[in-house]
């Protein structure tokens, strides 16, 4: 082995979370999420990449809400069926020796609304090409409604016994749609409430931290940024 990677197998921790490497699953969606077989596929495929070596896998984006999806074969956090088919992909990478997080995802203006029947939303009304949709603005209600589902999550993924939990805050999803400034919006309006949700004390910000934090919680968090 090169020097260059001797400290690759070497045990990491990520706050609490020992990890006997750093070889680490990345997420990405399967298809499998809302395939009707209570799971099995899903945690045959995850069991299947503990077995190959990962030292920690990070589930593909499980969507916060039915207005967040990607799609009708996007797994949704509300959805008990999905909660039963997470149950059992987490006991059985553990039972594999596994440790697994779960990501947390909002598409924002890239959720597809013919899923189910929910138009986008998003920080600004800016059209996008790959929904094909004009999106609805986020009231700042609405932006406190959005954290809490985030935070009902992660609080989720704890009682499923999942190892860590990961925020999708990249890849031009609603957090990182959130942070950009869209040189494309012409509308002054929106770039200022688009810029706006960056800055620490507004309304987003504050209320996804209020929201993310819990002073009992015994999972660690991990958030990717753009």
């Amino acid at each position: 082995m090169t020097p260059e990677l001797r400290h690759l197998f070497q045990p990491g921790q990520i706050g609490r979370l020992v990890l006997p490497h750093r070889v680490v699953m990345g997420p990405m969606h399967l298809g499998l999420e809302a395939r009707d077989d209570d799971g099995a596929a899903l945690a045959a495929f995850y069991a299947e990449r503990v077995r190959g070596g990962a030292g920690l896998i990070v589930t593909g984006g499980a969507a916060v809400g039915r207005a967040g999806a990607g799609g009708a074969r996007y797994g949704v956090l509300t959805d008990r069926a999905f909660q039963h088919r997470l149950s059992r992909v987490v006991d059985t990478v553990h039972e594999a020796g596994g440790l697994i997080a779960l990501q947390l995802f909002h598409a924002g203006r890239y959720a597809v609304e013919s899923a189910f029947g929910l138009r986008p939303v998003a920080p600004s009304p800016v059209y996008s090409r790959l929904s094909r949709c004009e999106p609805r603005e986020l009231s700042t209600v609405e932006i406190a409604h959005v954290a809490d589902e985030f935070a009902a999550g992660a609080e989720l993924a704890q009682w499923l016994e999942f190892d860590a939990v990961e925020v999708m805050g990249s890849e031009g999803y609603l957090i990182d749609q959130v942070l950009r400034i869209r040189p494309e919006v012409d509308d002054r309006k929106c770039q200022r409430r688009d810029t706006g949700f960056d800055h620490p004390r507004s309304p987003f910000s504050v209320a996804a931290r209020r929201s993310m934090a819990c002073p009992t919680a015994s999972r660690p968090m991990r958030v990717t940024v753009p």
